[in-house]
């Protein structure tokens, strides 16, 4: 059993396609003390962050009505960074290695037992609870950064590449006490003391260490399911 250290139930979501595997993953939920969260196939918006983080989603390839490009695109518009196990026939091969690419948890082929099926939630849901204190962070660092304005983004971004402020100055066209004014204005937004540390949060929001990630564009990368 996957116990958290602050006593938060996991859930596992599943994007209900097959009512064998539901029944799998209820009785596995139950055994495990896992809250066990149902929605339709073609229902992906009943996805949300708050019902399934902390945990994990599990997603069934084989209906003809859940295709991977979408589901990538409206877990990335809704924040949703926890694991996701995709399940998938060997007629769903290619929107398989595509969930792979895109940072899938694991791909379990169907039909599967009950034991691969706990196997592969039980380490999604260690996965998800070794990542909540990053996946805290990327959103913490997101939204700090989202705060400062354009002009203060320019002065971050230069001081990142160890620009002197003087240097800022005369490449902004501004003056050097109006560089410290900025310097000093994204450091307090982003909650830090040093361009360092402020560093770490755009880096932690570029990288996005988290979560599905669109595959690269490619003569291979064609929407599959």
């Amino acid at each position: 059993m996957v116990v958290t250290n602050d006593e938060i139930q996991q859930s596992v979501c599943y994007a209900d396609h097959d009512s064998e595997v539901r029944a799998l993953l209820a009785q596995i939920c139950d055994a495990q003390h896992w809250k066990f969260v149902s929605i339709s196939a073609t229902g992906l918006e009943a996805i949300e962050c708050e019902v399934c983080d902390p945990g994990c989603v599990v997603v069934d390839l084989d209906d003809d009505g859940i295709h991977w490009d979408r589901i990538v695109d409206y877990f990335h518009s809704v924040d949703i960074l926890v694991p996701v196990v995709v399940l998938a026939a060997d007629a769903k091969l290619s929107g398989a290695v595509r969930a792979m690419r895109c940072g899938a948890h694991s791909v379990l082929s169907k039909p599967c037992t009950a034991e691969q099926l706990e196997r592969e939630v039980t380490s999604a849901l260690e996965a998800e609870q070794q990542q909540r204190p990053l996946r805290n962070a990327y959103r913490e660092a997101r939204a700090a950064l989202a705060q400062l304005t354009n002009k203060e983004r320019d002065v971050l971004l230069l001081a990142m590449e160890g620009t002197p402020n003087k240097a800022i100055a005369q490449t902004l066209e501004i003056g050097v006490r109006t560089v410290e004014k900025r310097r000093a204005d994204l450091l307090a937004k982003l909650g830090v003391t040093s361009i360092v540390e402020a560093a770490r949060k755009v880096v932690i929001v570029e990288l996005q260490p988290i979560g599905l990630k669109k595959p690269p564009s490619g003569p291979d990368e064609t929407a599959v399911e």
